[in-house]
C-alpha cells in the first residue's frame, strides 16, 4: 500500500457491485473494525448484546486476520464471550467484496468505541453500502460523517467510555419504530459516499 502525503482515504466503488447464511428475520447488526477498537462493549456480560437478548437485534462480528500474540489473551476472552451469547454470530475475515456484500446486507453498522479515528475507512465503506451507522462521538468520526451529511448516528462518550446505556437505547428506539427511518438514514449514506470516492480524493490532491 502506497501512503501519499496529502492524500485522504477513500473508496474504490467497484468493491459494492457474498451471500453467506445470515440470520433470517433479525435486524442484523455488524461490528468490523478491530477487536480492541470497542468489540467488548457488545460481548462482555452485562455488555450491549447481552442486554439485547430480548430483541430482535443480531451481531455480526468480522474483524482482520492479523491477531498479535500480545493480543492473543484478549481475543481468547471476547471469543468466549461471544460463544456465550445467542445473538452473536463470529464470521471469519473475509475479503474486500465479500465484506461489501455483508455491508449492504446489514441494517445497522454499530461502532462503540473510545479509540480517536483519524480517518474511519469503516464509516466510509457504511457510506457506499448504504448502511447506516451507529457509533461515538470521537476523533475524526464526526469530522469524516458530518462534513458530507451522512446517515450516521452519533452518541457522546461517557466519563471518556462508550456509553453503553446509550447504545442499548438507540437501539432499542429504533427497533420500536421512535427513531428516524432507517431508509432516511440509507438514502444519506448513499449522498454522501459520492463524496467519499478516489476520484474525489485525486481532485481535492490537484
Amino acid at each position: 500500500t502506497l501512503y501519499v502525503e496529502g492524500v485522504r482515504h477513500d473508496i474504490d466503488l467497484h468493491l459494492h457491485e457474498w451471500k453467506e447464511r445470515l440470520p433470517q428475520g433479525k435486524f442484523l447488526l455488524l461490528y468490523q473494525s478491530r477487536p480492541e477498537r470497542g468489540l467488548e462493549h457488545l460481548l462482555r456480560p452485562g455488555g450491549i448484546m447481552d442486554r439485547l437478548r430480548d430483541t430482535n437485534a443480531h451481531l455480526l462480528v468480522c474483524t482482520y486476520d492479523n491477531s498479535p500474540a500480545h493480543m492473543a489473551g484478549f481475543y481468547a476472552h471476547l471469543k468466549q464471550c461471544a460463544e456465550a451469547l445467542p445473538n452473536v454470530t463470529m464470521l471469519p475475515a473475509l475479503s474486500k467484496p465479500k465484506l461489501a456484500a455483508l455491508q449492504k446486507s446489514c441494517d445497522l453498522l454499530v461502532y462503540p468505541t473510545e479509540f480517536e479515528e483519524v480517518s474511519c475507512i469503516t464509516a466510509m465503506e457504511a457510506m457506499h453500502a448504504g448502511l447506516p451507522m451507529l457509533t461515538s462521538v470521537v476523533g475524526a468520526l464526526p469530522e469524516t460523517c458530518q462534513l458530507v451529511d451522512a446517515g450516521v448516528a452519533f452518541i457522546p462518550l461517557k466519563d471518556g467510555k462508550a456509553d453503553e446505556d446509550a447504545f442499548c437505547g438507540w437501539i432499542r428506539s429504533t427497533l420500536e419504530g421512535r427513531n428516524a427511518s432507517m431508509d432516511d438514514f440509507r438514502k444519506r449514506q448513499l449522498a454522501a459516499a459520492q463524496f467519499r470516492t478516489w476520484t474525489k480524493a485525486v481532485d481535492h490532491l490537484e
